[in-house]
């Protein structure tokens, strides 16, 4: 599965160079910043030791430069704050503040230790009192504690308060003189907890991680919610699915191992294809009839034919009508021989257009992972189950299947029966032809592209880039 295996040390470090090279032309890394960054939320290690801090005792007026600070990681969220100096050699007191005071120190210790909770800036105050109490002098020390991502309810799904969306200006892939503005998310913590009870979604966003640590206990990241077997995620009606976005992992270190999944959508089904226009061909016209009026005579309607078979007289006969000018004239009513032959009945329609082909399904993603060390417990209560069989990092990329085809669109409208003709013994007008039968489906959408990743990991010699 690895392109390479690292060697030596300095072989290496040849080799990080020669990915981060790499992946700066790829196209997989088009949107990922290879330049490791420093951290702002890294544990403070103390200032650099001075000629004052390597007395064993200072006078207090040199408390100041001589006080150290050190922040230890705990559980996840908790940090602790060390405070250490040498003794005072004028036996002076000090008092610790931070909103209310902590704590008084007597003149022998020489330091202190404080449980806080992560992502804050805590102001300290040391104020120096004589043995009479009174204070003489108040050194403020300000201390910025390192923020910690654990995976939770409330966290695993991005985006959200504490990883919102950003924007950043990037260079029109198709135009140099414009810029785009690409949306993802940043996670830039001190360290990061996975657990196989929450997976981190990244719902297709470009999501960059840069952190110390990372912590994970069988921890996944994926780009889509987990599969469900009757509703697989499937991009909306006429739309095309999404990409699984890109991700990146700098990290120093990793404890356990890592699981990442990045799935693209599958295609929306296509559109219904067009109805077809116009009409099926028309009926024949119904036949004439024959009849004996000597001046034209008024169509019988099918009462007046009951009744005359009945009643063979004069009497349905004539009809008297009114001329435009107002006048009586007198007309045969029915006197028809035989009625014309019926009309004939439309032409069935042409059949629908065929639907539109599915939408295509999401690219796999892009992946570049930069860790330098992984971490494993030697303890084995500590290990994770199967720990020693499992790859550090695993990387599974999947591409959206493309979209059902269109439904046909609708038959053409059956033709119109024929009508009757102008003569008054004319046979009954035909029936309306059929619609025509819809048309057929269309093509199944194109499946995503299979994705590109790169991953380095120092302590395991693994060095790979595929596109």
């Amino acid at each position: 599965m690895f392109l390479s295996t690292i060697q030596s040390n300095t072989q290496r470090v040849a080799a990080l160079l020669v990915l981060i090279a790499t992946m700066t032309s790829l196209s997989a890394c088009d949107n990922l910043d290879m330049q490791k960054q420093d951290d702002p939320g890294q544990p403070a290690a103390g200032t650099k030791a001075t000629a004052t801090e390597n007395r064993a005792s200072v006078d207090s007026k040199d408390f100041e430069s001589s006080l150290k600070v050190n922040i230890v990681a705990g559980e996840p969220e908790k940090y602790t704050v060390q405070f250490s100096w040498p003794s005072l050699e004028d036996k002076k007191i000090l008092r610790i503040r931070l909103n209310s005071v902590l704590t008084e120190i007597k003149p022998e210790q020489t330091f202190f230790t404080h449980q806080v909770a992560h992502n804050q800036i805590l102001n300290y105050s040391f104020d120096v009192l004589d043995q009479n109490r009174k204070l003489e002098n108040t050194v403020v020390k300000s201390v910025k504690i390192p923020m910690d991502y654990v995976v939770r309810e409330g966290t695993a799904e991005l985006p959200n308060a504490f990883a919102p969306v950003l924007k950043k200006q990037a260079p029109d892939k198709f135009d140099a003189n414009k810029s785009e503005n690409l949306e993802f998310i940043k996670i830039d913590a001190n360290r990061l907890f996975l657990s196989q009870n929450f997976a981190l979604i990244t719902n297709s966003y470009n999501l960059e991680i840069t952190v110390n640590e990372i912590h994970s206990t069988l921890g996944l990241i994926q780009s889509l919610p987990a599969l469900i077997a009757e509703r697989p995620p499937t991009a909306d009606f006429g739309q095309a699915g999404r990409s699984a976005g890109s991700l990146s992992i700098t990290a120093k270190k990793l404890f356990g191992n890592l699981h990442i999944t990045m799935r693209g959508e599958h295609g929306g089904k296509g559109l219904q294809g067009p109805e077809t226009g116009g009409r099926g061909p028309s009926g024949s016209q119904a036949g004439a009839g024959v009849n004996n009026c000597e001046s034209g005579c008024v169509r019988c309607t099918q009462e007046d034919l009951k009744m005359n078979k009945q009643n063979p007289t004069e009497f349905f006969k004539y009809i008297t009508v009114k001329t435009q000018d107002s006048h009586d004239v007198v007309i045969q009513r029915c006197n028809c021989d035989s009625y014309g032959s019926r009309g004939g009945d439309g032409g069935r329609g042409l059949a629908g257009a065929k639907g539109l082909q599915g939408m295509p399904g999401g690219d796999a993603g892009k992946v570049r992972i930069l860790i330098e060390e992984i971490v494993k417990a030697e303890n084995t209560d500590l290990q994770t189950p199967g720990e020693q069989e499992l790859i550090p990092v695993s990387i599974e990329q999947i591409p959206g299947l493309g979209g059902e085809g269109g439904a046909g669109g609708p038959g053409q409208l059956g033709g119109t029966g024929g009508g009757r003709s102008n003569e008054a013994c004319s046979g009954d007008p035909g029936n309306e032809g059929p619609r025509g039968s819809p048309g057929p489906s269309g093509d199944t959408g194109f499946m995503g592209k299979s994705g590109q990743k790169c991953i380095y990991i120092g302590s395991e010699n693994v060095n790979e880039c595929q596109q």
